[in-house]
């Protein structure tokens, strides 16, 4: 059961003015590597998904993956590619750029249920709410995703309404999911970080 560490960067970040996202400084280091440590421990092979800096990122990562387009058509064509690019592995344990404050135990919870349910797509929750792009995604649903996108469906949330999920349920802080999408929400998080 190989999985692959697999971090979604190849977003436009439109409320970043355009910015990658994944290189702004966060804590003097790219707003991205705080997520690679948290997964690099426990994955097989660590990839990122990203659609320009690939020089950048090679350096912080075993393998890019490009998008299969460059219409940036959003994260589940992130997921398409990476399902794509590794075809021969079990699953990719997803995360974004944006989310610097993980749980500590993220990826082994995750891992240890996608263990117990290995055909099922496996997300983290916290109080309620889903977040599709913090879990265990099996290869085995490429064809499912790639027969989405032809039929023009962008949305994670839509595509994962027919698909069997399995949660894992995260109690701590509001913080630990929260995605930076402008530079402010990055000094909040940062602020977050050096307080706790």
């Amino acid at each position: 059961m190989q999985i692959v560490g697999y971090i979604l960067a190849g977003g436009k970040a439109t409320r970043m003015q355009e910015k990658d996202k994944g290189l702004v400084s966060f804590n003097d280091q790219p707003l991205i590597q705080p997520t690679l440590n948290h997964i690099k421990p426990w994955v097989d092979l660590l990839a990122i998904n990203c659609n320009r800096n690939h020089d950048i990122y090679k350096k912080l990562s075993d393998k890019i993956v490009p998008d299969l387009n460059k219409n940036f058509e959003g994260p589940l064509a992130g997921i398409a590619a990476g399902m794509n690019a590794f075809a021969d592995k079990s699953a990719l344990l997803i995360a974004t750029c944006d989310s610097p404050l993980l749980p500590p135990d993220f990826a082994q919870r995750l891992i240890a249920q996608h263990r117990l349910t290995p055909d099922s797509i496996v997300l983290a929750e916290t109080q309620e709410k889903i977040h599709p792009l913090h879990g265990i995604y099996p290869v085995s649903f490429a064809n499912s995703i790639n027969d989405a996108l032809a039929q023009g469906q962008r949305g994670v949330f839509r595509w994962l309404k027919n698909q069997p999920v399995k949660l894992v349920v995260f109690n701590g802080p509001d913080y630990w999911f929260s995605n930076a999408n402008t530079l402010k929400e990055i000094t909040t998080l940062e602020n977050i970080n050096a307080a706790s």
